[in-house]
């Protein structure tokens, strides 16, 4: 596959976004992506309570849709060589997703949940309980596949 055949290919089978969200927080500064997987059945463990986070190596590589363009995205490819074996790619249109690029590349995690984004978010963080906000979209949404990205990745960005 030639490079172009290859980003055409990310772009294609980029995960929908439902929608972005930024937890912002002292030393945990987070963007959450809530993703449509009822096309990908293999992608079902993120909504499942388990241990799919716990000491995981991930391949991550950024792609770029239309640089230097109005219409620019900044995809995230992300490779998992361990059970279950999972690969996805995500696009963010900079249009829309601006800001929550910018809190990306303060700590560089992202935490990749199943859509769609509860209509209470907003109330499952109460005070400054960030412990129980996770626990709290951990039952709503599974566990997700949460990344912390590597030093040089973040600087890319």
């Amino acid at each position: 596959m030639t490079p172009e055949e290859e980003l055409l290919f990310l772009f294609k089978t980029a995960l929908p976004i439902q929608g972005v969200d930024q937890f912002l927080y002292p030393e945990a500064c987070t963007i959450l992506v809530w993703v449509d997987i009822t096309d990908r059945p293999s992608l079902s463990v993120l909504t499942e309570q388990g241990e799919l986070n716990k000491e995981r190596m991930f391949i991550c590589t950024w792609f770029y849709v239309m640089p230097d363009s109005p219409m620019m995205g900044i995809g995230l490819r992300i490779k998992m060589h361990e059970p279950p074996h999972l690969t996805l790619s995500l696009v963010f249109p900079l249009e829309y997703d601006f800001d929550s690029m910018k809190t990306l590349s303060i700590d560089g995690n992202i935490w990749i949940l199943a859509g769609p984004r509860p209509s209470d978010l907003e109330d499952m963080l109460v005070g400054d309980d960030a412990v129980g906000f996770h626990k709290r979209i951990v039952e709503h949404s599974g566990q997700g596949l949460y990344i912390t990205l590597s030093p040089d990745l973040v600087e890319e960005l």
